[in-house]
């Protein structure tokens, strides 16, 4: 699938601004390397979150759960389709587009080259954002610009995805999201994991700072132990 008018438009004028400003373009490649300002965020937000409710307060850590639920349905989704149907190049390994490498970026470091669309990235941080909008309306508000300008932006500005990209991952996270906090779901699952960490805490607790570190990391070694595993297996 060939980047739209409107993608094209966008990364050329954004491509403009590469290599004019070696600090800015550093430090965009900062954004996209480091954990912390990324995932590390957002767990410090959800836990901020869970550990400050009161434990009559069952409403927000049942949004929390159906938040993590959602993120995680969402970035399996995303990569299921990313493996099985190649869409589209990353827009800096499009010959087409003539894409100038910003300053410091060696892309040859990022894994998963083939395909841009769907953004994984998209998909689990504006669902963490959405997820954090239905504990906090003005968390949530600052946490879906922060995405937007800390997360989504370097992406594009890098040439590793086309707006679209980013768009089609988001609107997988926040629909499952959305779904996740449905007081369907909310009765079926939530209830019940938070019941089990009321009974059990010490499972709860030791698998709650498991997914949250995989959801910190984007889930990199979770994947890069499903991949030995298969090699292991199917050798």
């Amino acid at each position: 699938m060939m980047a739209n008018v409107i993608d094209y438009e966008i990364i050329t004028h954004i491509n403009l601004l590469s290599r004019r400003f070696e600090f800015f373009d550093r430090t965009i490649v900062f954004l996209i390397d480091n954990d912390l300002f990324k995932g590390g965020i957002f767990m410090s937000l959800f836990c901020w979150q869970w550990f400050s409710s009161s434990n009559k307060e069952v409403l927000k850590k049942q949004r929390i759960i159906s938040a993590f639920c959602g993120t995680f349905l969402a970035i399996f989704i995303v990569r299921i389709i990313s493996i099985l149907f190649h869409f589209r190049t990353r827009p800096l390994l499009n010959s087409f587009n003539h894409f100038v490498t910003p300053i410091g970026f060696d892309a040859s470091k990022i894994p998963n080259m083939e395909n841009s669309f769907p953004s994984d990235h998209g998909s689990l941080f504006f669902a963490l954002a959405t997820g954090i909008f239905f504990i906090s309306k003005r968390l949530g508000f600052f946490s879906l610009i922060y995405v937007f300008f800390f997360i989504a932006f370097p992406r594009v500005y890098l040439g590793l995805h086309y707006p679209t990209d980013i768009l089609g991952g988001a609107l997988v996270g926040v629909t499952l999201v959305c779904l996740a906090n449905m007081e369907y779901f909310k009765i079926k699952i939530s209830d019940r994991i938070l019941n089990f960490s009321n009974t059990h805490p010490q499972i709860f607790y030791s698998l709650f700072f498991l997914l949250s570190f995989q959801i910190a990391t984007m889930f990199v070694s979770g994947r890069g132990f499903l991949r030995f595993s298969f090699m292991l297996f199917s050798s």
